[in-house]
């Protein structure tokens, strides 16, 4: 089995990991097109308004729209081609393997196991993002959250990102990509930390996780200062 990893740092045997903390290609390039970055960007801050204490405007119009979405092959053939180019850049010679990784369904299947745990649901926009926080959570602090935490923090999530009219009405197609995407970036993110914690490679480890924050989510809040409680994610004062 070929073993990816989030370029450039992998984690397979067939190359050595490489120190380099470039991660990702961030929250401004990781959709399907100008609206679906848009909608990946209005993540971003609604995802950094979510561990504040705000105020509800009792003057302020309901948002409309929907955070589901119904999923389409033409969307996911595309996102699983983004992906498998942008992680064989540097390395022409694997690419036909890291795209048969890709379109296998291995890396969908790790992320559909940790949704199914979550008890979150697959075609939502915002238990998909969330899912893709704790995952960063997790490798940067390295610990799990308990079964407690991670529904509060869904819906914690939720009702802030309900409250975005730009990522409410997004179309299925906008979050679909969004959201597989996001799918992608947590498999690979969770592969890479498993693999460093298996050989004990603390400075890699260091690196892989300063990293996330600076490429996987450049516009959230510092997530080593995050911390959990049983009421969702809280900013260290």
């Amino acid at each position: 089995m070929f073993i990816l990893c989030i370029k450039p740092i992998c984690a397979s045997a067939q190359y050595a990991p490489d120190a380099s903390v470039d991660l990702g290609i961030g929250f401004g390039q990781m959709a399907l097109g100008q609206s679906a970055i848009s909608g990946t960007r209005a993540i971003g801050v609604t995802g950094e308004r979510a561990f504040h204490t705000t105020e509800e405007d009792p003057t302020s119009e309901p948002v409309t729209g929907s955070l589901n979405f119904t999923s389409t092959p033409a969307v996911t053939e595309m996102v699983n081609r983004r992906i498998a180019l942008w992680q064989s850049e540097d390395h022409p010679a694997m690419r036909t393997d890291i795209e048969e990784d890709i379109q296998s369904g291995r890396l969908q299947r790790y992320f559909a196991d940790i949704l199914h745990q979550y008890h979150y649901d697959s075609s939502n926009l915002a238990d998909i993002s969330t899912a893709f926080c704790i995952s960063l959570w997790k490798i940067i602090h390295g610990r799990d959250m308990t079964p407690r935490q991670i529904l509060s923090v869904r819906d914690q999530m939720r009702a802030f990102m309900v409250e975005d009219a730009e990522l409410m009405q997004l179309s299925d197609s906008e979050k679909q990509g969004i959201g597989e995407t996001f799918m992608l970036h947590s498999a690979l993110a969770l592969q890479g930390y498993e693999h460093r914690l298996q050989v004990r490679d603390t400075k890699a480890l260091a690196l892989f996780r300063k990293g996330l924050q600076i490429n996987l989510a450049p516009q959230g809040p510092d997530i080593s200062t995050l911390e959990v409680s049983n009421e969702g994610f809280l900013m260290r004062q």
